[in-house]
């Protein structure tokens, strides 16, 4: 990524981050960075397939609790509700 569109499109905060673990050199940085889009790459199917698996077993066990299949949509009263509102 250029140097303008890193500036532009990255918060200086974030990339501040690989600034600092390479002694500020932008060259390392830069690597670092575009690592790091490889390691987020890599680990993207796996995340999703976890998150597919937690929502699944989420709902499987409040349906048991509820006795209702869809008790993420009726079980409204004291669950999953807005009590500030």
């Amino acid at each position: 990524m250029k140097i303008n569109l890193r500036t532009k499109f990255l918060s200086q905060p974030r990339y501040q981050r690989y600034l600092s673990a390479t002694v500020r050199c932008t060259y390392r940085a830069k690597l670092l960075y575009k690592d790091n889009i490889r390691l987020a790459k890599a680990f993207h199917t796996v995340l999703t397939q976890f998150e597919v698996v937690l929502r699944y077993s989420l709902n499987h066990v409040l349906a048991v609790y509820f006795a209702d299949d869809d008790c993420i949509i009726k079980q409204k009263i004291g669950f999953m509700t807005d009590t500030l509102t």
